[in-house]
């Protein structure tokens, strides 16, 4: 009798399955395939690109506005810093007042418009803005606003042929180059001083400049009324507005 070791027996035992394999319906084949696709790779989310915020200018500061006269229904100031605006002949129509455009000096009883405003103790000739806004009723030779009754120190000038410019110092002038009206159009202008130069904005577009040192006499009054001319603003002005400091835009 034969005896097999237990490496013997395992060989035979393999064989045998081997030959049975066929019979039995068994593949004595092992899978090679290869193996199926794995899972998708997870697609992370786009970064969400926030939007940068919008940068406002920092409001005005209370203290600056010495004085806001909207001229919409009276002469009274709006910011209840400063007195009411010196008024004759004129008349208020759709939210704004309407100056004739008949001189009258400084007297009331002429018949001429008088509007003048008393410039409030705060008021600096070294650091200023005085704005309004204005809809002139024809191309001619008048003034919008004159700072000085008598010493005529910075104003903004409507010209007969549609341009604009600045007078200071009484008798000087400089152009507006490029910049112009057209009659029944509201503008808005702001006439601006540094201590260096005199600006006029239009629209918030600089319009002219010219540098010097104002020659004013302390002379604290604005008005539509260039008294050494004997012009007058002829139109509708509302929201004249005085500023301690130089604001363009």
């Amino acid at each position: 009798m034969n005896t097999f070791g237990p490496s013997s027996w395992s060989r035979r035992r393999t064989a045998s399955l081997l030959l049975l394999a066929p019979l039995l319906g068994i593949s004595s084949c092992v899978s090679t395939s290869a193996p199926g696709p794995g899972p998708a790779p997870v697609t992370q989310p786009a970064p969400v690109t926030q939007p940068s915020p919008v940068t406002q200018p920092p409001p005005l500061p209370t203290a600056a506005v010495l004085a806001s006269y909207p001229l919409a229904a009276d002469a009274a100031d709006g910011s209840g810093k400063s007195g009411d605006v010196t008024m004759s002949a004129i008349t208020f129509v759709d939210g704004a007042a309407y100056i004739g455009g008949t001189y009258g000096g400084f007297d009331p009883q002429s018949g001429g418009s008088i509007l003048n405003v008393r410039m409030p103790p705060e008021f600096d000739f070294q650091q200023f803005t005085i704005a309004v806004d204005f809809k002139a009723d024809e191309l001619a030779d008048r003034p919008v606003l004159i700072g000085g009754t008598g010493y005529r120190w910075l104003g903004f000038l409507l010209k007969a042929d549609g341009g604009l410019g600045l007078k200071y110092n009484n008798a000087n002038r400089a152009e507006c180059p490029g910049a112009s009206y057209a009659p029944g159009t509201w503008y808005r202008v702001r006439l601006t001083y540094d201590g260096h130069a005199a600006r006029a904005y239009l629209n918030g577009k600089q319009v002219c400049s010219v540098e010097t040192a104002l020659d004013h006499g302390d002379d604290r009054s604005v008005s539509v009324t260039d008294y050494s001319s004997g012009r007058i603003f002829k139109g509708s002005i509302r929201n004249l507005r005085i500023y301690a400091s130089a604001q363009g835009q």
